[in-house]
């Protein structure tokens, strides 16, 4: 008599041996260098890292905003408040923008003058 092969579009596949061990009711444990901030939007996980550049606003801006990036998910959010930070930083580039070409104008008027 044979053993019956296992059915691999089965509900209940077999264990895989490999792969490491789990345990029941176990807290997530974030790697090393790991802090806690306000709940991701997208996934609701509280650890991430602090962004600290970005295209848009270098280092200042993701400082400005506590720019956070979830461990879980890759969701970049505010850590202080856990929503996202696109009004913030659309408010920021058409201000530095503002000033940016404010700047220049000035520039140039000097050098006419």
């Amino acid at each position: 008599m044979s053993t019956p092969t296992p059915n691999p579009f089965s509900d209940n596949p077999p264990p895989n041996p490999y792969a490491p061990p789990q345990t029941q009711g176990a807290q997530f444990m974030p790697p090393p260098g790991m802090t806690q901030f306000a709940p991701c939007p997208t996934c609701g996980n509280t650890f991430a890292t602090k962004i600290g550049f970005t295209w848009w606003g270098g280092a200042l801006g993701p400082a400005l905003f506590t720019h956070v990036k979830c461990y879980r998910c890759g969701n970049a959010y505010n850590g202080k408040t856990g929503q996202s930070n696109a009004t913030a930083i659309t408010i920021y580039i058409v201000v530095t923008t503002i000033i940016g070409v404010a700047i220049a104008i000035g520039l140039i008027a000097m050098r006419v003058l």
